[in-house]
């Protein structure tokens, strides 16, 4: 039996690979916002992506919306593999489906913003990229910007970003609590701390002791069975020996204090267009 390879090779795929492809499927008076299913290459099944047909000349894939703050986005490695929130409202589309729409062809990333005060910006990289999952879904390119150049936005470098339920502690004072009054200060994420400019797990600072934390200078710890007397020196943990009264309770403990804050943004959303097309 002779088989058709050709057919096999260039049919057409069941389903679009992005919004794109859902607008050329479309006459123009057809193509309207909404949800559509998509199948990016190599990608095990389909499924449902917000397209934006308004913006530009269309054929846009929303990879983010964030409108009132009804939705969470502080979560688990999972959750933000497989995906948050939902399609007509607040939604982070998941970075494994990412990963696989914008790796297929050459893809632009738009920013839009919008304030509370009523102001609207956006920008556009022409080479946006990810790595896979081993990659840890890391921005590998952004290409060329172009947009507002004034934004009114601070961009966090890559190992903080915006809190709006957090203090921060330094590995120098760790027992001083420094509560963010700016809302769009960039700040470290839970259990890290600041050394110089950057943010560092806080386990990697020089004075940090298992269960109990960061010591500061000078600060001393008596461990759990009263032998030893812990302390701080010049980012350093040097130890003597220790003996406790036969009346004495050694204890420990570190305290935590959680700030809530608001911000100027009121809207955000993240689109994807194919360049390579």
């Amino acid at each position: 039996m002779l088989l058709d390879l050709q057919y096999f090779l260039f049919q057409t795929p069941d389903y679009p690979r992005d919004c794109h492809e859902v607008l050329n499927q479309c006459s123009s008076t057809k193509a309207k916002s909404g949800v559509h299913l998509i199948k990016p290459d190599q990608y095990p099944e389909p499924f449902p992506a917000y397209c934006d047909h308004n913006t530009s000349s269309g054929g846009w894939t929303v990879i983010q919306r964030r409108v009132d703050g009804s939705i969470g986005f502080n979560r688990t490695w999972d959750e933000h593999k497989s995906g948050i929130g939902f399609l007509d409202n607040e939604f982070l589309i998941g970075n494994e489906k990412l990963a696989h729409l914008i790796n297929q062809k050459r893809y632009q990333l738009r920013i839009e913003l919008e304030m509370y005060a009523g102001q609207s910006y956006y920008l556009t990289y022409d080479n946006f990229r990810i790595a896979d999952e081993w990659g840890n879904y890391s921005i590998t390119s952004l290409g060329v910007v172009e947009g507002t150049t004034d934004l009114p936005i601070t961009w966090c470098s890559s190992n903080k970003n915006t809190y709006d339920n957090i203090c921060q502690t330094t590995c120098d004072n760790p027992n001083d609590f420094v509560i963010p009054v700016d809302p769009e200060k960039c700040l470290c994420p839970e259990n890290y701390m600041v050394l110089g400019d950057i943010c560092i797990p806080q386990e990697q600072c020089g004075c940090y002791v298992q269960w109990e934390g960061v010591l500061a200078e000078s600060e001393s710890y008596i461990n759990s069975d009263c032998s030893l007397r812990i302390t701080c020196n010049s980012n350093v943990l040097t130890s003597e020996s220790y003996s406790c009264s036969a009346d004495a309770t050694c204890e420990g403990g570190m305290m935590s204090v959680d700030v809530t804050v608001t911000n100027g943004l009121k809207v955000m959303v993240l689109h994807v267009l194919a360049v390579d097309r």
